[in-house]
């Protein structure tokens, strides 16, 4: 015969064990209805007014070390050399580059023995791929491949 102690202490598990499920999908759900609020049309909370949180994207800051190397654009064989210590050569272009600098998200070349400076807009950097907008022509994109 089952000994009354052990129901109880059996039962009172199984309610203890129970309980603290229910209490863990209240506390689940509870969090998963305030981790994302709704927005309007606006894009912010019409309960509070706030705006939503922005991602923050390493595309805000460009580390100058991902520019260094040779970009080559494979169409035309026209590209760059951006070397560590600032120096810069142009390979088949008719602007013969000396060296360059990235300000913000802007890649500042000087050429010719006047230190003219091109400036160039980053539009899409990674470790394989390079794009490149002139300052004064947006629209415009050149594709460069890392050598």
């Amino acid at each position: 015969m089952i000994n009354t102690k052990v129901l109880i202490v059996f039962y009172g598990l199984v309610f203890l064990i129970a309980s603290c499920g229910k209490q863990s999908e209240i506390q689940t759900n509870k969090t998963d209805s305030t981790r994302k609020p709704s927005t309007n049309s606006q894009g912010t909370s019409p309960q509070s007014n706030i705006p939503p949180p922005v991602e923050q994207s390493r595309e805000n800051s460009i580390d100058p070390i991902t520019l260094n190397g040779t970009w080559v654009n494979p169409n035309d064989n026209t590209g760059l050399i951006l070397s560590k210590d600032g120096k810069a050569s142009s390979i088949n272009l008719k602007s013969d580059y000396k060296s360059w600098k990235l300000e913000g998200k802007n890649l500042v070349i000087k050429t010719g023995s006047d230190d003219k400076e091109e400036v160039f807009i980053i539009k899409t950097i990674t470790p394989y791929k390079l794009a490149l907008s002139p300052k004064d022509n947006p629209n415009t994109i050149m594709l460069y491949a890392r050598k």
